[in-house]
């Protein structure tokens, strides 16, 4: 399954071999892959129906629209069965749903390829910018830094740093 993350829910399509006699449910359990429940979708432990003489049910799980200018991540669900005489979960029983960013058309680069800082200088800025302005609401984007001849913690803290774009910025400093 894919997704959008603007596309407000997926559907989980959960089909038996053959119609039941009787009603019965089963569980489907969500889990977090590089997606997360609560940020990215509504997860759980749902119990999905399926009617007498039916072969097909379907479970709609959430999706969470976010703001955040990230890769494509994704959750699986899985289904189980228990208490149910004649009912089992068969060899396809788990569902992968990857989400789709839509904040893909922006891109965020440091405004130079190279910085240089002395060390009594206190705090270096180094600048983002942007290829357009920032959406209502904005979005942030986190920057990792790697030792090359400076050393974190001694030279710099190297802590990776979360850095805003409010709306109708193209470019920050930190």
């Amino acid at each position: 399954y894919t997704i959008s993350e603007d596309g407000g829910s997926v559907e989980l399509m959960l089909v038996a071999s053959g119609p039941a006699p009787f009603n019965y449910s089963v569980t489907v359990d969500t889990f977090d892959g590089t997606a997360s429940d609560g940020s990215d979708y509504t997860g759980g432990s749902f119990e999905v129906d399926f009617p007498a003489g039916s072969t097909t049910a379907s479970l709609t799980v959430p999706i969470l629209e976010d703001i955040l200018l990230e890769e494509n991540e994704w959750f699986g669900g899985l289904l189980s069965v228990s208490g149910v005489d004649g009912v089992m979960a068969g060899p396809d029983n788990m569902a992968n749903v990857t989400i789709t960013d839509n904040e893909g058309d922006i891109f965020v680069e440091f405004e130079k390829s190279a910085y240089s800082f002395n060390e009594d200088a206190g705090d270096g800025i180094l600048t983002l910018v942007a290829n357009k302005a920032a959406p209502a609401g904005g979005y942030s984007v986190e920057v990792s830094f790697a030792d090359g001849t400076a050393g974190s913690p001694g030279d710099y803290d190297g802590a990776t740093q979360t850095v805003f774009f409010p709306e109708g910025a193209r470019s920050v400093g930190k």
